[in-house]
């Protein structure tokens, strides 16, 4: 059996995987379950029998051996991916690393199991290539392995059949505004939003909070408490980072109510903020951009909410892929005047965009603001300092966001060419140590709240 190269060792050697797994995983963890063994196309492992894997006549259930299952069989398929980190596993970065979900499985249990349990998964040699061929080209694998699960004295205890779906992270989003989302990128820009909304929450349950958002807890879910409850035990300091950007943007709509007569979301996910700024908003046009897909998510939320308005029900959405598509044809296309004073929302998205795709965005952002002097461009961002910080809780949180799949990739600096080149300046700037004061921690001071105007004025 071809042995798995240095570079794929570090992440999926049977040590380095099995604390990667139990990381992502509290109940591997707990059961004791881990990697024995990893080559090129086959893992094994084992799910030991003891009080937290079995019932009381010490027979592994049923549920947990599919979930050993899972896991070893995707090693394998993932060891001949050399070197491709997992979502959700291990830290990935704007171009490299692997959605690797289990999407189907058939088991037939053969025996109560008194013993120890090895589970056993092998891709067959004459597919490696072709996979390897698929993968890097940014196609989807749809690929069944077949799975044993036996005693060490080499007795079944089950046998199964089990169909992964892979596909290069970078590559869910559909390239054209026509091509259906990929099952997985939906899920992913959900969970991504249901996030956000449960952060926004937990503000609101503080003794004096900087704002009240009871509307983010309904549509963030049981879910979305699941996963900000995971995020916020590797990234403490990221409910008090949305918080304070919340408030910011909130103060930004107050103190411009009189002048701004539309506003626009590059990238409204599921935020309510009209709904909480009511009495601001009203008589404003209002766009609200986004993937079509999460508009549709966000449509069927708002269906499902007793407090949504007419101002939720009458603004402008617009599906829009900001990277393939214009951002200003889009909206002069629905009504959208650049004439009027607008308020532009990039909010909680720069950093996840290239230096290229930011450039994008933001020139198309300042060819509609130079029409009217009043126009202005809320935006928070990562200083660039970030990427080159020596300081080691900076760059645990960095290493977290990308373990936990949302990588930050692009950082500004006040000297920003991007932003000169989009014809905007700088009028204001907000730290979140602003609001945070006695917070000792580097983050928050590289991490800013701004408000831009066109040159032309």
């Amino acid at each position: 059996m071809k042995p798995i190269s240095t570079e794929a060792k570090k992440i999926l050697s049977p040590g380095n995987a099995t604390k990667y797994l139990r990381d992502a995983v509290p109940a591997v963890r707990i059961s004791k379950f881990k990697f024995l063994e990893v080559n090129v196309g086959y893992c094994r492992a084992i799910l030991p029998l003891n009080s937290f894997s079995s019932n009381q006549h010490g027979t592994h259930q049923a549920l947990i051996l599919g979930m050993a299952g899972d896991y070893t069989g995707g090693v394998a398929l993932a060891s001949i991916l050399d070197a491709e980190p997992i979502l959700g596993v291990h830290e990935v970065t704007a171009n490299k690393g692997m959605s690797l979900w289990l999407i189907k499985s058939e088991m037939s249990y053969l025996r109560p199991s008194v013993e120890d349990a090895y589970i056993e998964a092998h891709v067959p040699k004459e597919k490696h290539e072709l996979l390897i061929q698929r993968y890097h080209r940014g196609s989807t694998i749809l690929l069944d392995i077949e799975m044993s699960f036996r005693t060490k004295n080499d007795q079944d205890v089950a046998k199964g059949t089990f169909r992964y779906y892979c596909k290069k992270k970078n590559l869910l989003m559909p390239s054209k505004s026509n091509r259906k989302a990929d099952a997985m990128f939906e899920h992913i820009i959900k969970t991504s939003a249901k996030l956000i909304a449960r952060l926004r929450f937990l503000e609101s349950k503080k003794t004096n909070p900087l704002f009240i958002d009871q509307i983010a807890n309904e549509v963030a879910g049981a879910q979305g408490k699941v996963i900000a409850n995971r995020f916020l035990e590797i990234l403490p300091e990221l409910q008090l980072l949305v918080a304070g950007r919340t408030h910011h943007l909130d103060l930004t709509l107050i103190r411009t109510s009189d002048t701004i007569k539309q506003i626009v979301f590059v990238g409204v996910g599921l935020d309510y903020r009209i709904e909480r700024h009511n009495e601001n908003i009203q008589k404003k046009l209002v766009y609200s951009l986004d993937l079509g897909e999460m508009l549709a998510y966000r449509k069927e939320c708002s269906n499902q909410i007793d407090a949504i308005s007419t101002i939720e029900q009458a603004q402008v959405q617009i599906s829009c892929n900001f990277i393939t598509e214009s951002i200003s044809e889009k909206l002069l296309n629905n009504g959208f005047d650049s004439q009027k004073a607008s308020l532009f929302i990039f909010e909680g998205c720069s950093m996840y965009f290239s230096s290229k795709e930011n450039n994008k965005i933001l020139n198309e952002i300042g060819d509609l603001m130079r029409y009217n002097k009043n126009s202005l461009l809320w935006m928070d961002v990562i200083d660039e300092k970030v990427f080159d910080s020596d300081n080691p809780i900076v760059n645990k949180f960095l290493a977290g966001m990308a373990r936990l799949g949302e990588p930050f990739i692009y950082g500004f600096n006040s000297n920003n060419e991007i932003i000169k080149q989009s014809g905007l300046c700088l009028i204001n700037k907000s730290f979140a140590t602003d609001f945070f004061k006695d917070e000792n921690n580097e983050i928050y001071t590289l991490y800013s709240y701004n408000l831009f105007k066109s040159l032309s004025y």
